[in-house]
Order: structure tokens, then C-alpha cells, then sequence
């Protein structure tokens, strides 16, 4: 005679929640998609491309600033090439602006700091 397995309460729970949260994307998308004109277009899609570069390169450049321990420093070049990042959209390289404003902002904080 073997023993049964009993599920936990709260595991029975997960089993619910698990496919709720991957399908909730997905209606949102169809949602969006039907209830806003160009959704699905090459315009909307570069636009949403773009910005995530910028969250990728900001992701990339602040990981080594958080793991060497400079919190106080994150928040002034964030800002920085953020500003310049948004006011370059009429140029043809915003990236390379807000990179650049980061690096210099970078290296005149830590003249100033003594870094």
C-alpha cells in the first residue's frame, strides 16, 4: 500500500497562477493590437526597438557601477544620458550622444571626487 501525495494548498495555488501570468501578456498584445490602429506596423516596431536599446545600454554601463559599490554616481549619469538621449531623437546618432555625455559625465565626476 503506497502513500499518497498530497498537494499543498498553496500549490495548488501555483498551478492556477503560473498559466494566468503567461497568458496575460499575450492578451494584452491582442488587446493593444485591436484596439489601436498601427500596432502592428514597421514605424511602432522601430520605436519600441529603440527604446530598449537605450534601457540595454544603460543596463550594460550601470552594471559595473553597481557591483563596484559607486551608488552615488549612478544617478547623475543616468539622467544625463537620458536627457541627451531623448533631445538627440532628430539626430542620426543618439546613442552614440548619450554614450559619450555618460563617459564625460563619468570622468569629470570622478576628477571631482578624486575617483
Amino acid at each position: 500500500m503506497g502513500i499518497a501525495k498530497r498537494s499543498l494548498p498553496h500549490e495548488r495555488g501555483l498551478c492556477l497562477l503560473f498559466p494566468a501570468l503567461a497568458a496575460a501578456p499575450l492578451l494584452a498584445i491582442a488587446r493593444t493590437a485591436a484596439t489601436t490602429q498601427g500596432f502592428f506596423t514597421a514605424g511602432n516596431d522601430q520605436v519600441i526597438l529603440l527604446s530598449m536599446v537605450f534601457v540595454g545600454i544603460v543596463a550594460v554601463g550601470m552594471t559595473p557601477v553597481m557591483l563596484s559599490g559607486a551608488f552615488v554616481s549612478m544617478g547623475l549619469e543616468v539622467r544625463a544620458a537620458a536627457m541627451i538621449f531623448m533631445a538627440g531623437f532628430s539626430l542620426d546618432l543618439p546613442v552614440a550622444i548619450a554614450i559619450g555625455v555618460g563617459a564625460v559625465t563619468e570622468v569629470l565626476q570622478d576628477v571631482v571626487i578624486g575617483g
